[in-house]
This record gives C-alpha cells, sequence and structure tokens, in this order.
C-alpha cells in the first residue's frame, strides 16, 4: 500500500519509498528546485512579502504546510474516488437543492463541481482558496461542465473572506489540520455559519496505522474535539464508513431557552443581555430565547397558561428558566413548589431541565433573603432541576461593593448593574461558561463595574455548585 505526503512542493504526492525505474528518475532534480522555490513563494504563488506571525503547533500537534498549487493533479488523480468512496461522502453530507455551501480549501474543486450538481440552480457554491491558480483551474472545469452556481473566492491565510450568517454548510476536506491559525479560523468560520448551519470536517483517521497517509497529514477524533468545542462549536453528528476519514459534524453552539417570569426578567431586557454575553465570549455561544414575562405574574399563573402550554408542547428547549414573582417565595413556598412540579411533565418533554432563577431580597427587607433562598433550593431540588443563585450575588455585591448600585429606584427592581448581574450568572448556568471574560453586554455599565459584578457571579456559581466545576 503506497503511503502518501501531501507537501508544500511543487510536486505531486509521492510514495515514502522512491521510485526506482527510469522513468521517475528524472523527476528528482525537479523536486529539489521547487522545494527551493517553495520556499521564496507563499502559497498564492507571488513574492513573499510581511505577514503576521503564525503558530507553528496548535493544541499540542503540529501544523501542516499547505499543499502547493502545483500538486493539483494528484487531488483528480482517478484513484480518489475509490480510496474515499466520494460518492458516500457526498450522500453523507445531506446536501439540499437551493442551500448555500462553501467548499473552503477547495483546490481545484474536486469536491465543488458535485456539491454544486447536488444544490442545483436555486443553490450556490462558495469555493475558496487561498491559492489562485487553483481557482484558475477550477473555474476551467466549471466552465467546462457549464456550472453557472459556483462562485470562486480567494480566501487569506486567517480569513476565509465569507459572508456572515450565509453559509448552510461548510465542507473542509483533508484541509483544516494545514490551516496557519486555527483559533481564528475557526471564529471566522462560526461566523459564516447560519444559525443551524453546520460544518463536516473530513480528516484522514490519526487512529488508523493502515491509512497510508503521514501522520502530520492526519487528525485523530480525540484532538478534533480538543480544538471544536472550546471555539464556540458543538458535534451534532458522525459518520464512520468512508474507508480512510473521519466525517464530524460541528454546529455553532447554541441553547435554546425558555423564560417564564414577570418584571424581574423583564427589566433592562434580561433575555438581551444573555444572548450579548454568549457572542462576546470568546467561546461563543448563542442563546436563542423566547420569554413569557407579564408584569407580576406567578409560576401558578404560567402553569395555568394555554400560551405556555403551547410553546412547551411546540418546540424543543434546553433550559427552561423559572422565576417567581419577588413575594412568593416568602409568602408562599409551597404554591410555587406545586407550580413547578405542574410544569414539570411539560418541560421535561420538551427536552429541557429547569433552571431557577432565584432572586433577590428588596432593599429595605434584607433579612428575607434566607427564605427566599430556601425557596428557591427546595423547588429545584424538587423538580431535579438547578439554580441561578442570583440573590445570592445580590447579596456579596451589597456587602464587598456597597456604592455599586444594584436597585432600581423603587427598591425591588434591578438596576442596569443588577439586570448585569444577573444576565452573568444566569449566562454561567445555562451555558455552562465562565463570564469573566465577557464584555458588558452592550450596557452603560463602567468597564470597572462590569468586571466586578462577573468576577462576583463567578464566585457565587463556583461556590453554590462545586461539584459542576
Amino acid at each position: 500500500m503506497p503511503t502518501y505526503s501531501k507537501t508544500c512542493s511543487k510536486t505531486t504526492p509521492a510514495k515514502l519509498v522512491l521510485p526506482t525505474s527510469s522513468s521517475r528518475l528524472p523527476r528528482l532534480p525537479i523536486l529539489v528546485f521547487l522545494l527551493l522555490l517553495a520556499a521564496l513563494v507563499n502559497p498564492s504563488g507571488s513574492a513573499s512579502g510581511a505577514q503576521p506571525q503564525s503558530p507553528t503547533h496548535y493544541k499540542g500537534r503540529k501544523i501542516a504546510q499547505t499543499m502547493h498549487w502545483s500538486g493539483a493533479e494528484w487531488l483528480l488523480r482517478q484513484s480518489r474516488g475509490r480510496e474515499e468512496n466520494v460518492t458516500k461522502l457526498m450522500d453523507a453530507l445531506d446536501v439540499k437543492a437551493g442551500q448555500t455551501v462553501c467548499d473552503l480549501g477547495c483546490g481545484n474543486g474536486y469536491h465543488t463541481l458535485r456539491l454544486a450538481e447536488r444544490v442545483g440552480p436555486t443553490g450556490k457554491i462558495l469555493a475558496v482558496d487561498i491559492q489562485q491558480p487553483m481557482l484558475d483551474e477550477l473555474e476551467e472545469r466549471r466552465r467546462l461542465a457549464k456550472l453557472n452556481n459556483i462562485e470562486t473566492i480567494l480566501g487569506g491565510l486567517r480569513d476565509p473572506k465569507l459572508p456572515p450568517e450565509s453559509c448552510d454548510l461548510i465542507l473542509l476536506v483533508d484541509v483544516y489540520h494545514e490551516f496557519g491559525d486555527p483559533e481564528i479560523m475557526l471564529q471566522k468560520m462560526r461566523r459564516a455559519l447560519k444559525p443551524n448551519g453546520r460544518i463536516a470536517l473530513v480528516e484522514f483517521r490519526g487512529e488508523d496505522p493502515k491509512v497510508p497517509i503521514k501522520p502530520l497529514h492526519k487528525m485523530t477524533k480525540k484532538q478534533i474535539l480538543l480544538e471544536f468545542p472550546p471555539s464556540g462549536y458543538r458535534l451534532v453528528g458522525e459518520y464512520d464508513e468512508l474507508p480512510w476519514q473521519h466525517l464530524m459534524f460541528f454546529a455553532r453552539d447554541q441553547r435554546r431557552v425558555l423564560f417564564l417570569g414577570n418584571s424581574y426578567t423583564a427589566y433592562n431586557n434580561l433575555p438581551s443581555m444573555i444572548a450579548r454575553l454568549g457572542r462576546d465570549d470568546p467561546n461563543p455561544c448563542d442563546i436563542v430565547g423566547t420569554a413569557v414575562t407579564p408584569g407580576g405574574c406567578t409560576l401558578e399563573q404560567h402553569a395555568a397558561s394555554l400560551n405556555v402550554a403551547m410553546l412547551l408542547a411546540g418546540h424543543k428547549w434546553d433550559r427552561v428558566v423559572l422565576q417567581e414573582q419577588s413575594m412568593r417565595p416568602i409568602v408562599a413556598p409551597d404554591r410555587m413548589l406545586t407550580a413547578a412540579k405542574r410544569l414539570l411533565p411539560g418541560i421535561t418533554k420538551s427536552g429541557a431541565r429547569p433552571l431557577l432563577y432565584a432572586t433577590w431580597s428588596r432593599e429595605a427587607t434584607p433579612g428575607t433573603f434566607d427564605a427566599l433562598a430556601k425557596a428557591y433550593h427546595d423547588t429545584a431540588r424538587a423538580v431535579n432541576g438547578d439554580e441561578a443563585p442570583v440573590g445570592k450575588a445580590f447579596a456579596h455585591v451589597r456587602r464587598a461593593h456597597p456604592k455599586i448600585k444594584l436597585y432600581a429606584d423603587d427598591g425591588s427592581h434591578p438596576s442596569l448593574a443588577g439586570s448585569y448581574l444577573a444576565a452573568c450568572i444566569l449566562y454561567a448556568r445555562i451555558a455552562d461558561r465562565d463570564p469573566r471574560q465577557c464584555g458588558n453586554a452592550g450596557t452603560v455599565v463602567p468597564a470597572e463595574t462590569a468586571r466586578i459584578l462577573r468576577d462576583a457571579a463567578w464566585a457565587v456559581v463556583r461556590e453554590a455548585v462545586p461539584k459542576e466545576r
């Protein structure tokens, strides 16, 4: 079995053992010359210029060099369809007519033309490569195939130059391991995905020594999972039937959240703040929320609501946030618990887990905090839910930073800073993220105040749920 090695030189990949036939010997001096030439040009074939320094390693692996355009003939080798079972791959991608698909690192279009036929005349293929000669060859093949739904894009080493939220699918075939700056490219690709878009990652199996590709150009599943989830992706599918390659599907990490509460949730547009924290996070998470928050509404009223029942029955949720009327946990904790139990079957059927938004004591009555906290804690346990200990964070900040105003003028509802503190706690619990690297959620909360509140939120979350950290 030949062992192939993708290289950055102007040669087609060769076997590890050099051929001895006379027909192959003349290639050796050309190889030496072209290797030297490849060192003097950048991947696009133009004279080298000042470039930002690229990392040589990422997450413990060495980054492979990009295959040079002059080796493009190898990409169209006759044996490739058999070696990689391209028909199976195309079927597994489940591309639909009318979709926009990006072939990122398209080369001379081995997969591009096949994708163009599958999306049809109402769809579009964005063919991206960092080497213009590759795109020129693809353009000629497109012309001969009479396909008019392919747009070629000359990408950069750190930017595929894709429009935001434009792609239903981004296909990466044996190219991701060559990205010069994977972290930045992961960010750029995520921005280019539609909210329900996917990345299809195809890489030669690093776990399998029988796959005849040099180790530098292979990846293990373990390594892939070290790299994608920390950049805001979640694994949504795997296909293990290709002869030599992994096929793994990733989507933007997302949490679908139903907020059931009242004005304490509606004030300062708390759900929108939480979503903004997710966008600003270096490890981003899309918070897609729907809020039912009539003023003064109790969980008892939500449990009796036809609208709430329809929302639970008609949608899939990851979290349902339950926030009780401000005084009910103190004066009628049993009714609060009963209402949460009534909501639980619908929450469970929707695929969600309850999250109790544990609110704060009013500014003038801090002594009620213990009763509030106990009611929320007992209810969370009764419905096998989790707690977002916002009230505890309020108490902490009031003691440690009394000059930070957490209450609106009525002494009950949250100020902008109070809502921001609540958002940090809820985001940490919904997305399972550390909010300390996030921004101020688009608010006018001063930067230093926002930092104090993020730190306080994370400290309280860690203390409240030590077993999860």
